[in-house]
């Protein structure tokens, strides 16, 4: 994903490679509820430790992707 100068500026990145994304999950009472939003990750500047939560705007990602497909939830098999 391409993250936005506000976000880089904000946080001090200047190389990608020092860039951690993670992924805010959504969990609901059951395993198939669960969904990743995608177009907010949260970036993490490992040389100085400072983060921010990026939006994603004009990229095609999803708000609530599932994390496990319809099929696996409902064979009951480990993802």
């Amino acid at each position: 994903p391409v993250i936005d100068d506000a976000t880089v500026s904000r946080i001090g990145l200047e190389r990608a490679e020092d860039a951690l994304l993670l992924t805010i999950l959504t969990v609901g009472d059951d395993i198939a509820s669960v969904t990743a939003n995608l177009m907010g990750p949260v970036v993490i500047n490992m040389k100085n430790n400072s983060g921010a939560q990026a939006v994603l705007a004009n990229q095609d990602l999803e708000l609530r992707k599932p994390l496990f497909s319809e099929s696996l939830v409902g064979s009951g098999e480990d993802a």
